[in-house]
């Protein structure tokens, strides 16, 4: 992922530690799944299989519901910025 890049592009929008909050969520995606999200198809169907996958790991992973949703927006908004 181009962490660095996708902040620059988010902070045109949002502020700083809410960017952060999405370049985080993203790694932990990519750390959770050890992928690369560069390489991932990031429409909603390929968002959809990035759920199921997350949601197999869920127990014993300490994501809860409400992370993975949060998860979820951010890969989706680093596909917007990768279009």
């Amino acid at each position: 992922m181009r962490g660095e890049d996708f902040k620059n592009h988010l902070l045109r929008t949002i502020g700083d530690r809410t960017a952060d909050s999405y370049v985080s969520r993203c790694r932990r995606i990519e750390g959770a799944l050890n992928l690369n999200l560069d390489s991932c198809d990031l429409s909603e169907p390929g968002v959809t299989n990035i759920r199921l996958r997350l949601q197999r790991q869920m127990p014993g992973s300490g994501m809860t519901p409400n992370s993975l949703a949060d998860c979820l927006t951010a890969a989706r908004k680093y596909g917007e910025f990768r279009r």
